[in-house]
């Protein structure tokens, strides 16, 4: 039955963040300039990606649903433009994308982490403690090798590729380091 529950969210919030992503191109080939200061905004994603959190009803669900709306959206993005203009930059589908699944993980855990404050609940699940600490962890250990890099022209990648796989990574460790501590 979970499984059910967990490839509906999927497809729904998928659907959204490909609608959204659609809006947000269109606005940009019509020339509508409301809708292009709304949605060519950060905030405007970050805040999406906030209220999917919100209704979403478990850590596992929040998560998928974060990732999942940004992911999309950015994608069909992308796609609208290329189908548009018979052109797109493929770099900028990697780099928003992997930017898209980094900031629905923090969004996501943060989200949860404040849900489940509100309520009143002791979280006892680890796993979304331990990967924002991990997230955050690895992704000033990011900035700080992205800075000196740069300084120092060591590297000669997208900063946001770096600092995004390291907190990717991050939330990975500390997903594993949660799972071990919950099963003590």
């Amino acid at each position: 039955m979970n499984m059910k529950k967990y490839i509906c969210s999927f497809i729904v919030t998928a659907i959204l963040g490909s609608i959204l992503g659609i809006i947000t191109e269109f606005s940009l080939i019509y020339n509508v300039k409301w809708l292009i200061t709304i949605t060519q905004n950060e905030l405007f994603w970050i805040v999406i990606a906030i209220l999917v959190a919100i209704f979403s009803k478990d850590y596992l669900i929040t998560e998928i649903n974060t990732t999942t709306t940004l992911g999309f959206m950015t994608i069909s993005y992308y796609i609208v433009r290329l189908l548009k203009s018979g052109y797109t930059n493929v770099e900028g589908i990697c780099w928003y994308g992997l930017e898209a699944i980094c900031v629905g993980l923090y969004v996501g855990n943060i989200v949860y982490l404040i849900k489940e404050k509100i309520r009143g609940k002791k979280i006892s699940n680890n796993i979304p403690k331990l990967s924002i600490i991990f997230m955050t962890m690895f992704l000033i250990i990011g900035i700080v090798i992205d800075s000196y890099s740069l300084y120092n022209n060591i590297f000669h990648i997208q900063p946001v590729y770096l600092i995004c796989i390291l907190s990717i990574t991050g939330y990975i460790f500390g997903t594993i380091l949660g799972i071990l501590r919950n099963k003590k």
